[in-house]
């Protein structure tokens, strides 16, 4: 009889372990996550020194968009997302729904430079580096086509965040984790 009570007891125990485990966990990671992109140094681009005003290039009327800080600041929501990430413009339109972290940390940094965001929260990782690169408009001053700019980029095909992209990164990336 003792030693039936005691396996009760060892398993109550491993169920509520197992369950603290997930909740604290759980509730850990999303405070990671929010912290990060909030104690970030990511700046405005209205506090940032811009140097050329114009939203669009004088060759508008040929189609012709320049990157420029003013032309993100008007792409600042989750429905049209781009970000500024170590000086180059990226279209994360598509990707916002797809975002591990959730929709309101990479909606933060629509419209904005996103570089220290980015930096603080995935470093140089190699799968958020790659995810990234895929929605790629070009770099901050280059000149794309009006109708590339209004392009949805569909984001890489990729298991990001899944727990088999995880095991797979820690045989492959020691030490270099998100």
């Amino acid at each position: 009889m003792l030693k039936r009570g005691l396996s009760v007891l060892l398993l109550l125990t491993a169920i509520a372990s197992t369950t603290l485990t997930f909740i604290v966990g759980h509730s850990g990671a999303k405070a990671s996550w929010e912290d990060r992109i909030k104690a970030s140094d990511s700046k405005r681009l209205s506090d940032l020194p811009e140097q050329d005003q114009a939203l669009v290039d004088q060759n508008l009327s040929a189609g012709v968009i320049k990157l420029s800080i003013s032309e993100v600041k008007k792409h600042n929501s989750r429905d049209d997302c781009w970000s500024i990430v170590s000086g180059k413009v990226y279209n994360l339109t598509s990707y916002v729904q797809q975002h591990p972290g959730g929709i309101e940390l990479i909606s933060s940094i629509c419209g904005i430079d996103g570089s220290a965001a980015f930096s603080n929260q995935h470093g140089s990782s190699a799968k958020p580096n790659n995810v990234l690169t895929g929605l790629l408009l070009g770099s901050l001053g280059a000149e794309i086509t009006k109708q590339k700019s209004t392009t949805i980029i569909d984001p890489p095909k990729s298991n990001y965040g899944s727990k088999a992209e995880d095991e797979d990164e820690s045989e492959s990336e020691d030490g270099d984790r998100d």
